[in-house]
């Protein structure tokens, strides 16, 4: 489910999003430990500006700096 448009899709149309060692980062191979947040490559803009989602949905605390570092490192691979 994608956590800006709620979404449902199948998961490799999803980028998954996980906390690794402190450090928000996106997971191409779907296979990085931990609590992962899903979202769709088109509403990646849409949850940058939404403040506190990204770190809910981890149960970790995210700066808005490093949810749009990851998403931008997203989109240039």
């Amino acid at each position: 489910m994608c956590l800006a448009c709620r979404g449902r899709d199948d998961q490799v149309a999803l980028w998954r999003l996980v906390v690794a060692d402190g450090v928000l980062v996106t997971d191409p191979a779907y296979r990085l430990p931990g609590r992962g947040a899903y979202v769709h490559p088109e509403c990646a803009q849409t949850l940058a500006s939404r403040r506190g989602v990204v770190g809910r949905a981890l149960r970790a605390s995210v700066d808005p700096a490093q949810v749009a570092a990851a998403l931008a490192a997203a989109r240039r691979d």
